[in-house]
Order: structure tokens, then sequence, then C-alpha cells
């Protein structure tokens, strides 16, 4: 009899496009290719009906997808309505009955569904993926406070002075609640070795906690010895393509490029053309949301902004660019768009801290430049347009992305080391 996992996300991709739902779901999909086990996906999703009336889930795309209706405080991130959540819950894991409950996120989800699990069963697996630091960080979980300046390490008096309008004590108590409900959780997954560090630090035993890199599907991957975008033909022979992917919003750096792109010498404006693929404007603050406007406005003519793109959209676009550039102000984690450019096989030029730095190897897969100095970014640019051989070289370290079936392969075996001991703890 097939084991099964229970897949639960913040969102789903089919509605929202960011990386946590994108790499649960992705898990979701392939850990019915792994022997003996399947699968159950859950999301939530603010369904007007769904919120007004009785019901509080619905079918999606066939019988093991749901979604459910659900809102959470953004501070403590429990549940705003309990009374509805908590007994529809129950009943849901009485009829899906997983031996694992994976949750990517808990922000949008609550809280307490992590000690739900164990009360309705002690020997059901739980397992938390960290995608951002919203534990540790009420900042939107980004460790970049509100002056713009980068957070190292949160503590009360810090966060006090980043965020006045709570007393110190608040975040003393925020922790404090959290690491409660984290006690439910059996084992922690991080994406990155940048961002387990920053949990350990925050309190998570080092024990508990293990890095695995989000899986990704392999179809359409560029398999061969690629060329670079720009020598595809001898009419385009002296452009190169830098292109942008993902959210346009004030922690992505989208002004740091427009700004790089206006430093760059007119000469090699001429021979460069830079891409932004990307969508999300209209939803960011007014003040934000000019700037990049009028920067777009007065850019140079190498710039050309293409707004949003589908997934489907991707082996097209990444592939008929030279160069991924990833201008990030904050620290990411482990940002889908660097395995994206890994599976198209093309460099990235990111900044060089957290996340980034750690999965793109200066000089071996890719550039660093000094996060957040649009200066440094032209500089790097340049270098890209007009040192010979440096993109083949870079090209030729890029290895292939973990795959969304050997990232299920990996999860179900830590998925049964948990359930062995959790047999053997019941057996004492």
């Amino acid at each position: 009899m097939s084991k099964r996992v229970l897949v639960v996300s913040h969102a789903h991709p089919d509605f929202s496009k960011g990386g946590a739902e994108v790499a649960a779901y992705n898990l979701f999909k392939a850990v019915p290719d792994i022997k003996g086990w399947d699968a159950h996906f859950l999301a939530r999703h603010g369904i007007p009906a769904l919120q007004r009336g009785n019901a509080i889930s619905i079918s999606h795309n066939g019988g093991n997808e749901t979604l459910f209706a659900n809102e959470t405080d953004h501070f403590y991130f429990n549940l705003t309505q309990p009374e509805r959540t908590m007994p529809w819950f129950r009943s849901f894991l009485k009829g899906v009955k997983p031996d694992v409950v994976h949750f990517h996120h808990y922000w949008q989800v609550g809280l307490e569904l992590l000690g739900e699990v164990k009360r309705h069963s002690p020997k059901t697996a739980v397992v938390v993926t960290l995608h951002e630091f919203l534990a540790v960080c009420s900042q939107h979980g980004q460790m970049l406070k509100t002056n713009g300046q980068l957070c190292r390490k949160s503590s009360d008096a810090e966060c006090h002075a980043c965020l006045p309008g709570r007393p110190p004590r608040d975040y003393f108590l925020r922790k404090r609640y959290l690491q409660t409900f984290f006690h439910y959780v059996d084992h922690f997954v991080s994406p990155s070795e940048f961002l387990r560090e920053r949990y350990i630090e925050w309190g998570i035993p080092a024990e508990k906690i293990s890095v695995i890199e989000n899986g990704l599907p392999m179809h359409g991957a560029v398999t061969d010895v690629a060329t670079p975008a720009a020598t595809a033909s001898e009419e385009e022979s002296r452009v190169m393509r830098f292109g942008y992917f993902g959210q346009v919003n004030p922690f992505k750096g989208i002004d740091l490029l427009l700004s790089a792109a206006a430093l760059l010498p007119k000469a090699i404006q001429k021979k460069v053309s830079i891409e932004v693929h990307g969508g999300g404007l209209e939803h960011q603050p007014e003040e934000f949301r000019y700037k990049v406007e009028k920067l777009l406005a007065d850019a140079p003519k190498c710039v050309r902004y293409y707004g949003p793109y589908s997934q489907d959209d991707l082996p097209s676009i990444m592939g008929n660019v030279d160069w991924v550039v990833m201008p990030s102000i904050w620290w990411e984690n482990s940002p889908v768009v660097i395995q994206e450019s890994y599976k198209f096989k093309r460099p990235l030029i990111v900044g060089d801290i957290g996340g980034m730095a750690e999965k793109v190897k200066h000089e071996e897969t890719g550039l660093h430049f000094r996060a957040r100095n649009a200066f440094d970014l032209a500089r790097v640019i340049q270098r890209a347009v007009t040192e010979p051989g440096l993109w083949d070289r870079l090209h030729a370290g890029i290895k292939p992305p973990l795959s969304s079936t050997d990232c299920a392969d990996i999860h179900t075996t830590l998925y049964n080391q948990i359930l062995d001991r959790l047999q053997s703890q019941a057996a004492a």
C-alpha cells in the first residue's frame, strides 16, 4: 500500500506564480513517480464565494487537488477564522489520511494547522519547507530594514527600532509564539544553506533542518552545447542580450538594473539589449511605481519592457537571451530564476549576497556584482560584453539543476526516515 504525502501550500500556481507555490506544486506532481508514494495537494485560495458561504473548500484539477479559503494574521500567522478552518481541516485529514503533511509556508495557511496534524495522528510526520525569513523578520520576511538597509540578525530591540509601531515585548512574544508551534514539526527543509543558517541562529536545532534544493521539471531543458543567443544571426552578432525575469516589486531591484543601463557608456549601449520580463508593477506602492515608470521612460534605447510571461513562454524568451540578470536588493533564498537559468544554460549576473551568491558561483557559473550598487552592475555588464571567451567559459561550468523527480526522491527518503523514527518512538 502506498504512503501518502499531503503537500500544503499558501497558494496554487494556477492563480499565483511565486517561487514557493511553484516549488510545492512541482514536488506534489513528482512524488507519484517514486515507487510506493502518492500525493495530495492542498492550496489556500482567497475565493470570495467560499469565504462568505458555509463551504470552505472545493476540488480543483481533479480528485487530488483541493483549494481552501483561509486568511491569517500577518504578525503571528494565526488563523483569523479558526472556528471555520479547524473543524474543516480535521475532517479533511480524516478523509485524505496522509502519512506525511508537508507544509510549504505557514503564512496564509495558519500555524495552528501544524499542531492539529499531531493532534489528529501523532504518527503522522510534519515537515515544513522554509521559503523566506518570515519567522525571523516581521518586515515581509525580507530581513530588509524599513530604511532600506540589509538586516543581518533579528532581536527585540532591533525589530522595534525598524518597526516602532509595536513595543519590543511584542517581538519577544512573537518569537516564542512561533517557536511553540514549530515544536510540532518533525523536520524542516531549507532550499539554501544561507536560509538554514539564519533559522539556526533564530532557534531551530541544526539537526532538525536539512538543505534540499527545490526541484524543477526538466522538459524543454537545453541538453546540447548552446551558443550565445547574440550569435544566432550575423545581423545580431554585435548585440548581447541581458534578461530580467520575475516579479516587478521593490525588493527585486528592477530600478537598480534600469539605473545601471543608463550608466553604460553609449558605445556599450549600442551593443546590448536589456529585456525586462515580469509583471506586477501595477500592484506596487505608488512611489515605487512612479519611480520605475520614470526610469523606463528615460531609459536608453537598449532597454525593452515586455511585461508578464507564462511558464510556457520561458523556453523561447530565456533561451534567447545570453545572460540572466538578478539585481535583487534583499538576500534572496533560492530563487527559481537561477534554476531556470541553469536549465537553459544561461550564465547569471547576481548580487554578491545571500542565496544569490550561494547558488551562482562567481567566475564559474556567473558573475557577482556589489549588491545594491548600480555602478558596479554596469561595470559587470560591460565586462560581459567586452571580455572574449567569458560567456563560453561560464556556460561550460553550468550543470543541470535538480530535477523534480530527483527532488521527490530525496524528499521521500527523508519522509521514510522520519516515519521510521516516529514508529520507533511510539514503540519505545
